[in-house]
């Protein structure tokens, strides 16, 4: 199983990533509505965020969490060259718990060495560039990363789009402009064969003192990602959702069945594409909508009664409320991408 990926950028009105002052009090406070466990990084933007730290906030001992677990974020590096040289004061960032490097089989041996002396955890995945798809298995299967927020630089955001890995987007927005030869944007040189722009449906907004403003968006997928539950897995999904009991169990399978339900409308869009293309008429279109129906009654049996007994569980922590909240911010873009594709064709559905 793979985690929720959130894409989080600081930009300026103009799309710059870098060139301005950014408010680390506004980050942090839009962070936490992001409701995220794991803070994953390359080393450019890591080294900005750090440097946004000031020096009296830097820990001088670890936190004794008394023989707890660490409530804190995950950090997690992407670093196969091995080029962080600030461990020293990220490990003192208060912000992280447990702290992650993914690395390869090329890294050198002498940053491993380092790595381990500053309590950093080695995830090996890959032979010199970094496999992302089973480095985040790793992660959430072995260390229990669900939700991650995604801040880099480099090509991985687009290596992680193409591959269908991320999520949703998150723009927290400056108020002001940037001048064209001192900031960048973001790289996505690895979606420059794709014939269509991603398609991305505003999820809700909010402003900070009317000053700075936070885009959520969630990311409309054509493919599933790998690893997740399907249509096909109609009854592990039923399992799932039954053996879930509490408020604890629900947000430890949230990423789970959030997949099975986007992977439901997925394959219903691409049912779609594929009726298109068959440039079928009216009336033999209206022969396949069975088809289309089946993927709803899927979502309505496997779903929505156990969803229904799960958010009558006693409530401490309004777990099951939000959890309802994202499914329906979840299900509605793709609900009205749906049918938009069925009005092109002059086929009329019944709302999912």
């Amino acid at each position: 199983m793979l985690p929720n990926i959130i894409l989080n950028k600081a930009v300026s009105v103009n799309g710059r990533i870098d060139g301005f002052e950014r408010s680390l009090e506004v980050e942090l406070r839009i962070y936490q509505q992001a409701m995220f466990d794991s803070y994953l990084a390359d080393v450019h933007s890591l080294k900005r965020f750090s440097e946004m730290v000031p020096d009296d906030e830097l820990e001088q001992a670890p936190p004794d969490f008394q023989g707890q677990e660490d409530p804190r974020a995950r950090l997690v590096l992407i670093d196969p060259e091995g080029k962080m040289d600030t461990w020293d004061r990220i490990s003192k960032i208060p912000s992280w718990g447990k702290r992650f490097a993914l690395v390869t089989k090329s890294t050198p041996s002498s940053y491993i060495e380092e790595l381990k002396r500053y309590s950093v955890e080695c995830i090996t995945s890959g032979e010199d560039k970094v496999d992302m798809v089973g480095a985040l298995e790793e992660l959430y299967d072995k260390f229990k990363c669900r939700r991650m927020l995604l801040d880099v630089e480099g090509s991985v955001s687009g290596e992680l789009f193409k591959e269908g890995l991320v999520d949703e987007v998150n723009l927290i927005v400056y108020p002001c402009l940037v001048d064209d030869e001192k900031g960048h944007y973001l790289d996505l040189t690895e979606l420059s064969d794709r014939d269509a722009p991603i398609k991305l449906c505003l999820r809700k907004y909010w402003s900070e003192y009317e000053r700075h403003l936070w885009l959520r968006y969630s990311v409309l997928k054509w493919t599933p990602k790998p690893g997740t539950f399907g249509p096909d897995d109609e009854e592990k999904m039923r399992e799932v959702l039954q053996s879930i009991g509490s408020e604890r169990e629900l947000f430890d399978h949230t990423v789970e069945i959030m997949n099975f339900v986007e992977n439901i409308f997925i394959a219903t869009l691409s049912t779609i594409k594929d009726l298109e293309s068959e440039s079928l008429s009216p009336k033999e279109l209206m022969k396949r909508v069975p088809v289309l129906m089946e993927r709803a009654e899927l979502l309505n049996g496997v779903v929505d009664k156990e969803l229904k007994r799960i958010g009558q569980l006693p409530s401490k922590l309004s777990i099951a409320e939000k959890f309802n909240i994202e499914l329906y911010e979840l299900m509605d873009p793709y609900g009205r991408e749906i049918q938009d594709q069925c009005k092109k064709m002059g086929v009329r559905l019944p709302y999912m």
